[in-house]
């Protein structure tokens, strides 16, 4: 699943963050009547106004977080909740990354336009934001990683491999490990 889901999301993010910078303006403009507009936002910080004009410390942050989950995401199999969840905070570091050190700012577009109290004031933000953000929701209501097993194919040994003869590990591709001793001669006629 990341072997496609972060490739495609990073292309998606950063095709309409293109199409942002293209097509959009600091002036709002409505997408779903009062409640979302599209608007041109160049963030050199962080989310809600942080460290402003530091993004290339946040850029190589970001990219050094995405590359550490997509390394653990290729050398454990995780849960199928975990793994997602996983993938999209991967996918939306690597695009804000790639913003800030390609572009030295990140290109934020959807607007939540409401008068709500709490939302009124929510910063602009982009498709990598909301993939940070679902992944980890789900990453905080997964079962987490148990039943993580080391490698392609491969059981970690112990009893958290949900095997009841750990000792019997199988090979990469799922079939039991042959013996490296000969086997022992037929016995005698």
């Amino acid at each position: 699943m990341p072997t496609v889901l972060v490739p495609l999301l990073l292309a998606f993010d950063q095709i309409l963050k293109l199409w942002a910078l293209e097509n959009l303006s600091p002036i709002p403009r409505p997408l779903l009547g009062d409640l979302l507009y599209l608007t041109l936002v160049k963030n050199t910080g962080a989310g809600f106004g942080l460290l402003q004009d530091k993004a290339q410390i946040l850029g190589w942050v970001s990219l050094l977080v995405g590359g550490v989950l997509l390394y653990l995401l290729g050398f454990r199999r995780y849960p199928p909740a975990f793994t997602l969840g996983l993938s999209l905070v991967a996918a939306g570091a690597l695009g804000n990354g790639v913003d800030r050190l390609g572009r030295g700012f990140v290109v934020d577009y959807l607007d939540l336009g409401t008068q709500i109290p709490l939302i009124a004031q929510f910063p602009v933000f982009n498709l990598a934001d909301v993939c940070v953000t679902l992944g980890a929701a789900i990453l905080l209501l997964s079962p987490g990683e148990e039943g993580a097993t080391e490698g392609p194919g491969r059981s970690a040994p112990g009893p958290s491999s949900g095997s009841p003869r750990p000792w019997r590990r199988k090979g990469a591709r799922g079939q039991r490990r042959r013996s490296r001793c000969p086997a022992p001669p037929p016995p005698p006629p």
